[in-house]
């Protein structure tokens, strides 16, 4: 995918600078140990040696050090830059899942036939004779679907319902809105399109 590619580049070109800093630091302590080899070297050879051999590990564990901590760090960013690509794709792609979804409303053939298999739902979990709750656009349809399929049913507008329905009777009800029936499975389209597009 275009936007992992992209990721692993900027953590290349990442690890590339880290790498590039690090070894100037290293020159640069190098030269520093050299300069300062130099001026012990006049004074006595024994102590000189002594100083080189402490210096040369001193330079080498800070270098060490220097790299280590700085390719930490950048692995650090590289996970935390990838998860935050990760969840801003995740949340586009379900707003748009989202916002498909409330088009069928706009479809009006289609919307039909969604609102004939969501009566079904309500009749065999609630039997028949329930109350509906629609949004006041689709009273008439569902009203025609009421003669159409033959269920009783009293149908009450509810602008705020975009879309689907509620129903009741008794102490039983069915939440089939659009933002009902996504809300109970945004989880699981969650879980597919993490699964599609990270796997």
């Amino acid at each position: 995918m275009r936007g992992d590619k992209d990721l692993e580049e900027r953590v290349r070109l990442l690890r590339e600078e880290i790498l590039k800093e690090a070894e100037l630091e290293r020159r640069r302590l190098w030269e520093e140990f050299e300069r300062k080899k130099a001026e012990d070297w006049e004074r006595s050879r024994s102590k000189a040696e002594r100083e080189t051999m402490r210096m040369i590990e001193e330079v080498e564990m800070k270098a060490e050090d220097m790299v280590s901590r700085e390719i930490a760090n950048a692995m650090f960013n590289a996970r935390r830059i990838i998860l935050e690509e990760r969840d801003s794709v995740l949340r586009e792609t379900m707003e748009r899942a989202k916002e498909e979804i409330f088009k069928v409303v706009e479809r009006r053939e289609e919307y039909r036939e969604r609102m004939k298999k969501l009566l079904r739902e309500c009749v065999d979990y609630l039997g028949e004779g329930f109350d509906v709750a629609s949004n006041p656009r689709d009273v008439d349809l569902l009203e025609g679907l009421s003669q159409e399929m033959g269920i009783k049913m009293n149908v009450r507008p509810d602008p705020r319902i975009m879309g689907g329905i509620k129903a009741w009777t008794g102490k039983k009800a069915v939440d089939n809105t659009l933002k009902g029936r996504w809300e109970r499975r945004k989880r699981e389209i969650q879980m597919e399109v993490l699964k599609e597009l990270f796997e």
